[in-house]
């Protein structure tokens, strides 16, 4: 697996190293202004805003308060060509609805027994997720 991100803090520390080395990740840097690794970014970004226009259908002023619904649709939904959603590629787990979480459905009790090994891997991909950051 390759990570390629920009130079920023949460990437150069020690940490991210070691956990990287443990587990065969060749973890690549890249300027912030680097067009190739930037056009994923960009093209992302130039969905989202197509989405939030449909959705507002001329009230511009209300895009902050359709911004997190766009978001998880947008993150939610599988594309075509990966028939994966973003989440799912992120983070290698379906996305849990709120319903879910109030009814406590088989998959979120299952969840509940991670083993801690597993556990600890997701909040690290949790956090790796965070920067700018292109997985292939």
């Amino acid at each position: 697996m390759v990570i390629i991100t920009d130079n920023d803090t949460p990437f150069a520390s020690q940490r991210i190293h070691d956990f990287c080395g443990e587990h065969q990740i060749n973890l690549k840097y890249t300027s912030v202004w680097h067009p190739h690794t930037n056009g994923q970014a960009e093209a992302a970004n130039k969905n989202i805003l197509n989405i939030l226009k449909k959705r507002l259908d001329g009230a511009k002023a209300c895009w902050l308060e359709e911004l997190p619904g766009v978001l998880w649709a947008y993150n939610t939904t599988p594309f075509e060509v990966t028939q994966e959603s973003p989440f799912f590629l992120s983070f290698e787990m379906d996305v849990v609805i709120p319903v879910e979480l109030e009814h406590l459905s088989p998959r979120i009790e299952a969840a509940a027994n991670f083993k801690s090994e597993a556990l600890q891997m997701w909040m690290v991909k949790m956090m790796i997720h965070g920067g700018l950051t292109w997985i292939s």
